[in-house]
């Protein structure tokens, strides 16, 4: 007969044992896709821009461009990820550049600025405007 702290035992084991398999199998996907980004438009209709780092050498990050091909319309979304080896990849910066900025990406890297350990990009504001939005991260 098997008493009852060996049961609690056993059940607090399985309970730690499954949060640790949840947290790896969690990690282990952010090693790929960030967090609170979709997984089909990063994996299938992205593509990778020039890598931006700072002046400094200390911040190597990785541009995203969200391009669904002939049935994307208007500016294209860009993901500026970091991509950390303990807690994977993470979205520092995102926003919309135009369609003439997409194409320069393929020779050029984006148009950011280095600031006091500050990165500032210049974004359009929405999806069809041409106003412009700064977003910052700092590292």
């Amino acid at each position: 007969m098997v008493d009852a702290s060996a049961k609690a035992r056993k059940r607090i084991f399985t309970i730690v044992a499954l949060v640790l398999m949840l947290a790896f199998g969690y990690r282990c996907l952010c090693a790929f896709v960030p967090p609170k980004v979709s997984l089909e438009a990063f994996l299938f209709a992205s593509t990778r821009g020039q890598d931006l780092r700072s002046p400094d050498g200390s911040q190597t990050l990785s541009v995203y461009i969200n391009d669904a091909g002939a049935m994307h319309s208007g500016n294209h979304w860009v993901w500026i990820v970091k991509d950390d080896i303990a807690f994977g990849k993470r979205v520092v910066v995102e926003g919309y550049i135009t369609a003439l900025e997409r194409e320069r990406l393929t020779s050029v890297p984006l148009t950011v600025t280095w600031n006091d350990r500050t990165l500032s990009v210049d974004f359009s504001r929405s999806r069809y405007g041409s106003e412009r939005v700064l977003k910052t991260w700092r590292y």
